[in-house]
């Protein structure tokens, strides 16, 4: 673990936005094909819903990195807005969803409409990797990148 300022300076230095959403992204999948695969090989519904519910539990952290600490520190950094009305409302649609599927749960989880949450996020991540990850690297600030990686990086351990 890095003790000085030095050692953090190196850590943000090699690290970026970019890499520790995507690879988040990447750890959500990997979890939604979790419960995909609990759902085809029908297994028994507590192991279906605690998956359901350690990916959900990821899913929202993510989507609160990006809500309370990317989009506001974006916004207030390049004075724009750019994607981030478009980003929230899919953000909403997807917590919403995520609400419907629980509500579900207790008659067991319905695999096509899972299925329909997985491309939803498919979509969502492409755009966020093409639009609002590579703006915020655009931006011309060190510290504040530095900042936010340190932050995020805290967050995902």
């Amino acid at each position: 673990m890095p003790n000085t300022a030095r050692d953090l300076r190196d850590i943000t230095s090699e690290l970026n936005v970019e890499n520790l959403l995507e690879d988040d992204h990447q750890r959500i999948d990997q979890m939604y094909q979790d419960v995909l695969d609990a759902l085809i090989n029908q297994k028994p519904p507590m192991s279906q819903h605690l998956l359901f519910k350690l990916f959900k539990s990821a899913l929202l952290r993510h989507l609160h990195w990006e809500e309370k600490v990317l989009f506001p520190m974006y916004i207030e950094f390049s004075g724009k807005q750019g994607s981030i009305p478009q980003l929230h409302l899919q953000h909403k649609e997807i917590m919403d969803y995520l609400t419907e599927l629980e509500e579900d749960l207790s008659k067991g989880l319905e695999k096509s409409a899972f299925e329909l949450l997985g491309q939803y996020l498919a979509h969502h991540n492409e755009f966020e990797e093409k639009s609002l990850y590579p703006a915020f690297e655009a931006l011309d600030s060190k510290e504040l990148k530095d900042k936010l990686v340190l932050a995020i990086s805290r967050g995902f351990k």
